[in-house]
């Protein structure tokens, strides 16, 4: 219940001329602080699949030195205390109802910290200073994340990649086992994808991570990166490249099989391809 709360306070605006609350019934969240945007609204019912679209969008408003303090800068702040509970409860296999859901807010909260809309962010120093905060658990959360939670820990590493630059990321000293560790999960979802037949939570858990990919290559091109990380870059892309292709090549043929189409909209199949094609550009331009 209280990860509950700290996720619904979440929903909120951390700034005293735009500080509202949704409106409760029953439990329920039946309007949002703003309902014409999307940064921050409660999704009705909570916990439903559509709740991770609203994560992912949201964009929580914080201003002032106390609200930062709480939310990220004090040694007890909220970022701190999720980080904890999810490197306790996204590790274990076969949680029981109430774990998965708590493991289920707790991957929500982190997802809209890491959209934090914060003049602590904003500095160079406030960039690193939250990385180096977040990536050695994150890491460690990657590393060891049970499959029930591939997906919510993909939007968090979907988030970070998109939300902080290479440039930013690659002055932390845990970058590197970072994006190993990134990589290994991907590697791994899509070895999963060629042996299950469950073929949208394999979808999704790439799609989340493909663009944290793509994000990281993004920068990798237009940066001067020390060699060793561009190494790293390298032949971690060039992992999750292989990788792709060939689960592509077991799931056509399990697909021939079974006369079926798994992409009924072309859209998702087209995303998909881009997102690999940037990838495997390049990996193939480092080992050139």
């Amino acid at each position: 219940a209280s990860v509950a709360v700290l996720l619904e306070v979440l929903c909120w605006d951390f700034d005293r001329e735009r500080l509202t609350s949704g409106v409760l019934s029953e439990g329920v969240c039946v309007r949002a602080w703003d309902s014409s945007s999307r940064r921050g609204t409660a999704s009705e019912g909570g916990g439903g699949d559509g709740d991770a679209d609203d994560d992912m969008q949201a964009v929580v408003r914080v201003r002032g030195e106390a609200w930062e303090q709480l939310l990220l800068r004090s040694d007890r702040s909220l970022l701190v205390l999720a980080l904890h509970l999810a490197r306790a409860l996204l590790a274990r296999p076969d949680p029981d109802p109430l774990q998965l859901l708590t493991a289920n807010y707790t991957g929500r909260i982190l997802t809209r910290l890491s959209g934090l809309d914060s003049p602590a962010l904003d500095t160079d120093q406030g960039k690193l200073f939250f990385l180096s905060s977040l990536l050695p658990d994150l890491t460690h959360i990657l590393s060891s994340c049970a499959s029930d939670h591939v997906i919510s820990v993909g939007q968090i590493v979907h988030r970070v990649c998109c939300r902080f630059s290479l440039a930013h990321m690659a002055q932390v000293e845990s970058c590197a086992a970072f994006l190993e560790a990134m990589c290994a999960l991907t590697c791994n979802v899509l070895a999963g994808w060629s042996a299950e037949s469950d073929e949208e939570w394999f979808q999704d858990s790439f799609q989340h991570l493909s663009t944290a990919w793509g994000a990281v290559v993004s920068s990798a091109m237009v940066l001067e990166l020390p060699e060793e990380m561009a190494d790293l870059i390298g032949r971690c892309t060039f992992a999750v490249f292989e990788a792709y292709l060939k689960m592509r090549v077991v799931r056509s043929r399990i697909e021939l099989e079974q006369e079926e189409n798994p992409y009924e909209d072309e859209s998702v199949l087209e995303e998909e391809l881009q997102a690999v094609g940037h990838i495997g550009r390049y990996c193939a331009e480092k080992s050139a």
